[in-house]
């Protein structure tokens, strides 16, 4: 019977897994061996699924774990992503939604209000019509922000930079276009300062001197993955949202190990 062991704590491998169920060692795909089930505990755990790293391995080396992610002694994989800003429509939707989620403040406290004064009835349609102009132009804000400015000033392509552990993943922009990414977050400040609402001023203040997001997994509340996009966002209970983008080829590598470390009581996985 072909069977697989773990390299660094000779559990058994079942199917296809990716990695250990025991430790979370990365598997190989391909490596298997004759074992037979009666065989003593030494024999099975001296057949591994993947051969022993170099003691002596230089800093700079590093293991390719999948076509594009690279893996260092540390255990850290590494991988570029190049987004196409044209194509690709997750920024500025997620950064309208959080503009509107935050206009829906001043809506709720306008409905109580009306209820409390008892003229509900009257002022709801007036309300729910301001809400509408300032969705609205929210709306406009991010467009002509992000296409007619944001693109044009810093190109179509968007170099980041994933670094991925055992305990949580980094969304890293490159040094050279940082600058230009802050732009983005100084028309949030905008929208929030024209909308009378200093939570989005706040958080986008914030995010013009961010260079990089960590997610930690153990914070993890809700994963949403796209499987058509290669996308997966993670939303953190510190309301931080990173977008995970990798390419068709590393897509599951990188999902599998998300869910590995992520997935406990509480966690929630949305898939489209």
């Amino acid at each position: 019977m072909k069977q697989r062991f773990c390299k660094k704590c000779g559990e058994k491998a079942p199917g296809k897994t990716l990695f250990c169920e025991a430790c979370g060692t990365r598997l190989a795909l391909t490596a298997t061996a004759e074992v037979k089930d009666d065989a003593p505990p030494e024999e099975k755990h001296s057949v591994y699924a993947e051969p022993d790293l170099p003691e002596n391995m230089p800093e700079a080396s590093a293991l390719a774990m999948s076509p594009g992610i690279r893996q260092d002694q540390h255990g850290t994989y590494r991988w570029l992503v190049e987004i196409n800003l044209l194509k690709d429509s997750t920024i500025p939707l997620t950064v309208w939604k959080i503009l509107l989620l935050c206009g829906l403040l001043p809506l709720v406290l306008m409905i109580i209000l009306a209820i409390v004064e008892g003229n509900l009835t009257e002022n709801l349609v007036s309300i729910f019509s301001l809400f509408g102009l300032v969705a609205a132009i929210m709306t406009a804000l991010v467009a002509i922000g992000y296409y007619l400015v944001f693109i044009p000033i810093r190109g179509v392509r968007y170099p980041v930079v994933f670094e991925m552990d055992k305990k949580g993943i980094s969304h890293i922009q490159m040094p050279k276009k940082q600058d230009n990414t802050e732009l983005l977050a100084w028309l949030g400040i905008l929208a929030g300062a024209l909308a009378g609402n200093p939570t989005v001023v706040g958080a986008n203040l914030l995010a013009t001197s961010r260079k990089q997001l960590y997610t930690e997994f153990n914070k993890v509340l809700k994963i949403q993955v796209d499987r058509r996009k290669k996308i997966i966002k993670l939303i953190a209970s510190d309301m931080t949202r990173n977008l995970i983008y990798s390419s068709q080829e590393d897509f599951e590598f990188v999902q599998e190990w998300i869910l590995k470390h992520c997935c406990r009581d509480g966690v929630t996985v949305k898939y489209r």
